[in-house]
């Protein structure tokens, strides 16, 4: 499953648009099906902040440590590089990257992949989340931390097909299951952390051994300050706003709705944000006689937001006319 390098962002938490071959878990389906419902869990939910991570050493030492017993992968004999974001170590097919203090971490075995497989081989979607389940429990229990609030959710699955088509030949031969992602996510006192933050993905070839992981997983502390949130209508009301609507040529379907506390998470400097509160994420499909291309939106979901300079919609809602946004407690 050579193809699938991207981060878990893609794929789960930021709830982006279904690809063939996706299942959502029940957890997820729940959380849109409320999300589009009432918005939020809570009428007040509580502001949090991103904290600074143990460090990209010690977060790569543990991983050295846990993972052979548990994915008999062979962390041994690193070549070290660093930069001023990450700690990378790369040894004969496996290169493991930390970065963010710590709070990210992304392993690949660049090892040939084993040959693809009859679809009807693939695994359920109960047996593709105990397996991810035991693994996070077992090989990165010292890098997925649950608070005391906090609860591991399963979120779906991606199955990967492939299919060679001979040259001058009319059809492809039938399509092999070559491996699967399995998605989780965070919930912090029972609301979804959305937007990439809070995040684990797990990549897996088609006979079922790992291919790698990305994971996004930072601590929180409490900034102070609880807000109110926003009704769905409100919030529904802000993203007209906020994003352009398309022309009358242009078609448009909602593909996913998920409202709860949005971190971008920790992959690059451009994304990360330390502050982290309610929002809504709405990704929408648009279709034009040339072309179809998605969207993905977020809109503030506190009827008071804090202003965060580094994200751009929420910046863009505080500079609007009437708006009313707020700083965090000194």
């Amino acid at each position: 499953m050579k193809a699938f390098t991207f981060s878990a962002i893609s794929i789960g938490v930021v709830l982006a648009v279904t690809p063939a071959g996706a299942e959502h878990s029940t957890t997820r389906r729940q959380i849109e099906e409320r999300s589009k419902a009432v918005g939020f869990t809570r009428s007040h939910l509580p502001v949090l902040l991103r904290r600074k991570g143990e460090g990209n050493d010690t977060i790569a030492a543990r991983a050295i440590a846990s993972l052979p017993q548990t994915a008999g992968l062979d962390l041994v004999d690193f070549r070290t590089t660093t930069d001023q974001a990450a700690l990378r170590l790369e040894a004969a097919n496996l290169i493991l990257r930390v970065s963010d203090q710590g709070n990210n971490v992304r392993l690949r075995d660049l090892a040939p992949a084993p040959e693809g497989r009859d679809p009807s081989a693939k695994p359920s979607l109960k047996a593709i989340e105990d397996t991810a389940r035991n693994f996070i429990t077992t090989g990165l229990q010292d890098v997925v931390r649950l608070g005391t609030d906090d609860e591991l959710v399963f979120l779906g699955t991606r199955y990967a097909y492939s299919a060679a088509q001979v040259t001058g030949a009319k059809t492809s031969e039938t399509p092999k299951l070559t491996g699967w992602i399995a998605s989780f996510g965070r919930l912090v006192g029972g609301e979804l952390v959305v937007g990439g933050g809070s995040s684990v993905a797990l990549f897996y070839h088609s006979d079922g051994t790992l291919e790698g992981f990305d994971v996004d997983w930072p601590e929180y502390d409490h900034a102070g300050l609880d807000v109110e949130t926003a009704t769905v209508d409100l919030t529904r009301e802000r993203a007209a706003l906020l994003n352009d609507r398309p022309s009358a040529q242009v078609s448009s379907e909602q593909r996913a709705f998920a409202c709860g506390l949005y971190d971008r998470g920790g992959r690059s400097k451009r994304e990360r944000s330390g502050i982290v509160q309610p929002a809504c994420i709405d990704v929408v499909v648009n279709s034009s006689a040339e072309e179809t291309w998605s969207i993905v939106s977020t809109t503030p979901g506190a009827r008071v937001p804090v202003l965060d300079w580094s994200w751009a919609s929420g910046t863009k809602f505080c500079s609007m006319a009437g708006a009313s946004c707020q700083g965090l407690p000194k």
